[in-house]
């Protein structure tokens, strides 16, 4: 090798040492060689890529083993949750209610049973054993658009007829309905059960379509009439499906590219099914079977460098959702009314529409809703199918094992599997229509992970049930979390720190998908160990919105926005997470480099921090000041990325401290921004807990407070 001489720049190896663990060694070479020895600095140190998620000259990411030590420590217990060890009296299959008639003694009481017995002699009224059971319809009630209220997507009507149930078999021509069962005046079970209703679906596609054509003639804001009409006449009415090929405003150089047409039959239904708070590596350890089924039985692609953008669900969907951050978006027009409703936003469920799509959003925890926690939601239904108001209903009719703050089980049935049966059962009803869904469940894993594995079963049984239908010939799952699990001790773990900032995603497409669209099939592998976020999900979604997939002069072209890729394209090989629209805080392409706990620096940035703390806590009466700390842990974080080392806003040197704080002895986490030349730190992000607050109990009801309040 020539002699090194020249401007120096710190070049990154690594080497793989066993049982999991990476060593990250630093050395300095000439600017002259730096892509040279980047591209060559496996064979150099004979490091395989296999010890990487993400190999690549801007990002380097070690691939831990999901039972690393530093996580093991703090997860030895596992608390199974169960719902009901009876069988219910009433199931759904379809829109068919069905009544279990089999099951009432093990569902009646031994003392119940007796009491039945003895007062059946001349009851005439319900069944021949006492037991009356009648069912009550439940529907969403909407605001009118010019008078609603904070509270416009909470409310829900319990029809006050209850309609007998007389039968094995009951046809249902409502979404949902509250099952009742009494013997005399004793109310002896309870149940709500939801259902995927075509019919209704498509009439208020037809009605959507409707308002959108006046809204057309009027010259208001809205689609062309003349769109509006394409899009509609070719993907559905209610007499019956209508199948045709769709327009195509491509030139004929673009016609010629494609490798099938797009027409409606040929689009892919696309189902979302999101866990949060799920680190890629807590997935395989408490979700063997589900991994197993969507790795070996259905050929899933795991995107292993996929990196959260936020730091809770709602920001992490709204950047795949919205293709927005969660700064973006609150200066967004659809954020200009007082009443922070959502309709007006551009979520990507509005272009499948366009395209003819059938749409549905379901989450199994309405209580803490994704678009309801710190916002009022949606005043008009946002898709044709929307589960919100009937589990509101169930949350305050059949809810209970409360897990954490949240409802573990609606009835005999896990809230997980509420919504999954929801999934299942659109797919059933629309194997002719594409179709594109959106369900979410947080009530496993949002609060503890000892609950975690309670979730492997149901998901298992999912998607046995969803390739059973025949649902995956026709779409592409889109499997994953939102970010990885950031509360509690395995935060305090370096590992953890990296594991939390790595959720887990997969695709599942059609066996006939690769065959059809090769190039786009080979793209999607080659990105499964590239850095991609949210944002490139946004872009994807809006390639199977509009058949861009089927474009070769689309997969193959090289992206103008870097921020957002679709993972039908080539993601770029030296991309960073800035490029990828990934801040500082959540970047997972880092090396950290342990520091001693007297370094003067790390000193200066404590005293930094429990400073910025004090200053906060000031306008809170409730708080005390912190006066003294003890640092835990320092680290630099030094990122793959070229910085100009004169320019005043380039991020010399990153610091990551965790301090404990006295009184209280809360622990924090805090990411600083050191400038070498003037010696400023400045916050890169929030001062995060680390540790469970114990002393916060009523600092939940503010979240200003929540964040700030440390040594109350």
């Amino acid at each position: 090798m020539p002699p090194i001489t020249g401007k120096r720049h710190k070049i990154y190896a690594a080497v793989t040492l066993g049982f999991g663990t990476v060593l990250l060694l630093t050395s300095y070479y000439d600017v002259l060689y730096t892509k040279l020895l980047i591209k060559a600095s496996r064979p150099l140190v004979e490091c395989p890529k296999d010890g990487f998620l993400v190999h690549s000259p801007k990002c380097f990411i070690p691939d831990l083993e999901p039972q690393h030590p530093s996580a093991l420590r703090f997860l030895g217990r596992i608390d199974k949750v169960t719902c009901t060890l009876v069988p219910p009296l009433t199931t759904s299959r379809g829109t068919t209610l069905l009544f279990h008639e089999d099951q009432v003694n093990n569902t009646l009481t031994p003392n119940l049973q007796n009491f039945v017995k003895a007062k059946q002699g001349n009851d005439t009224t319900g069944r021949a054993d006492g037991l009356y059971c009648c069912y009550h319809a439940i529907w969403r009630l909407s605001q009118p658009k010019h008078n609603f209220d904070k509270h416009c997507d909470d409310n829900y009507v319990l029809y006050n007829k209850c309609v007998p149930i007389t039968q094995a078999e009951t046809t249902i021509t409502q979404e949902a309905i509250l099952v009742i069962c009494k013997v005399r005046k004793f109310q002896v079970y309870t149940n709500i059960h939801i259902f995927v209703q075509r019919d209704k679906i498509l009439r208020r596609k037809e009605e959507a379509y409707k308002r959108a054509l006046i809204k057309a003639a009027l010259g208001t804001k809205g689609s062309s009439l003349e769109d509006e009409s394409r899009n509609f006449s070719t993907s559905l009415s209610l007499n019956g499906v209508v199948l045709g090929q769709a327009q195509s405003r491509n030139d004929s150089a673009d016609r010629e590219n494609r490798t099938k047409s797009t027409s409606l039959q040929d689009r892919l239904s696309v189902i979302i099914f999101m866990t949060t708070a799920v680190s890629r590596l807590h997935f395989h350890r408490t979700m063997p079977k589900t991994l197993d089924f969507l790795t070996k039985e259905l050929g899933a692609l795991e995107f292993k460098g996929y990196n959260q953008v936020g730091d809770s669900t709602y920001p992490n969907v709204i950047s795949f959702l919205m293709g927005f951050s969660h700064k973006e978006i609150r200066s967004h027009p659809c954020f200009a009314e007082k009443i922070r409703v959502l309709d007006d936003c551009p979520f990507v469920w509005n272009e499948f529409k366009e395209n003819g799509y059938v749409t549905a959003f379901m989450e199994d925890t309405p209580n803490v809703g994704i678009f309801n926690s710190k916002l009022s939601g949606f005043r008009a239904q946002p898709t044709e199918f929307y589960g919100r108001s009937f589990l509101r209903a169930m949350n305050r009719g059949v809810s209970w094992q409360v897990v954490g703050n949240l409802n573990f089980c609606q009835g005999p049935r896990m809230s997980l599997q509420v919504v999954q049966e929801a999934s299942l059962d659109m797919a059933k009803a629309f194997p002719d229509i594409p179709h594109f869904g959106f369900f979410v469940s947080r009530s496993v894993t949002q609060d503890y992970l000892s609950v975690t594995q309670n979730a492997d079963g149901p998901h298992f049984e999912y998607l046995k049930e969803l390739r059973a239908s025949g649902a995956l010939n026709r779409s592409v799952l889109v499997f994953l979390s939102d970010y990885g699990r950031n509360l509690g001790e395995v935060r305090s773990a370096w590992a953890g720190r990296l594991e939390e900032r790595l959720p887990f995603m997969f695709f599942v497409l059609p066996s006939w998908f690769q065959q059809s669209y090769p190039e786009a099939f080979s793209n999607l592998m080659g990105n499964t160990h590239s850095l991609t976020s949210n944002f490139d999900l946004h872009k994807t979604l809006q390639d199977l919105a509009h058949g861009r997939y089927a474009l070769k002069s689309h997969v193959r072209s090289v992206p103008g926005d870097t921020r957002g890729v679709s993972l039908f394209q080539q993601i770029p090989e030296d991309r960073s997470c800035r490029d990828a629209g990934i801040k500082e805080k959540f970047c997972s392409c880092h090396t950290l480099q342990d520091l001693a706990l007297n370094d003067p620096i790390a000193l200066n940035g404590s005293d930094f921090v429990m400073a910025t703390i004090n200053r906060n806590v000031q306008k809170f009466k409730q708080c005390i000041k912190c006066t003294k700390y003890d640092l835990l842990r320092a680290d630099t974080i030094q990122a793959h990325i070229k910085m100009k080392p004169f320019d005043s806003l380039s991020q010399d040197r990153v610091y990551m401290l965790q301090l404990r704080l006295s009184p209280g002895e809360d622990e924090v986490q805090a990411s600083l921004l050191y400038y070498p030349l003037t010696g400023q730190f400045v916050l890169a992000g929030d001062i995060n807990h680390i540790n469970t607050h114990k002393h916060s109990g009523e600092s939940t009801a503010n979240n200003t407070f929540q964040k700030s309040c440390f040594c109350n």
